[in-house]
């Protein structure tokens, strides 16, 4: 049975690893390609979803990202004596695994403003040209 639990807790974690990584191909895709209305609607409510499990922790609302938290709560039925916590976050873990650098906790949150900037800053840009185009039409 403890299996189990080290299983589903190391799903969580590689779970946790793809989720940024693909919501960030979702929202490069749906910003630069004609896309329909569900796949805005999907961009926009990962942003806001990601916005919100990142600024949480900042004000105090909850201790971790739910996804660490489900995590800890998966591997503390294997393990109780809690050796597998780290001390950083998960990507900051990560990282030092594969190169061995340890990266300050600050440069996620400030890289993670510099995409949300972009972004916000792409849809205004194309709103504005898709607004421009309806309402002057296409360039003969």
């Amino acid at each position: 049975m403890m299996v189990i639990w080290r299983v589903l807790a190391d799903v969580v974690m590689y779970l946790h690893i793809l989720l940024p990584i693909l919501l960030v191909g979702v929202v490069v895709f749906s910003l630069f390609r004609e896309v329909g209305f569900q796949w805005r609607l999907l961009c926009y409510v990962g942003v806001g979803m990601w916005v919100i499990m990142e600024i949480a922790p900042k004000f105090g609302w909850t201790k971790n990202c739910p996804l660490t938290d489900l995590e800890y709560s998966l591997r503390r039925l294997y393990d109780p004596s809690e050796s597998w916590v780290r001390t950083t976050s998960l990507p900051a873990t990560v990282i030092f695994n594969i190169s061995r650098i340890e990266v300050p906790e600050f440069i996620f949150t400030v890289v993670f403003g510099i995409f949300l900037a972009t972004v916000v800053g792409i849809v205004i840009a194309r709103t504005i040209t898709q607004r421009r185009l309806a309402r002057n039409g296409p360039d003969r």
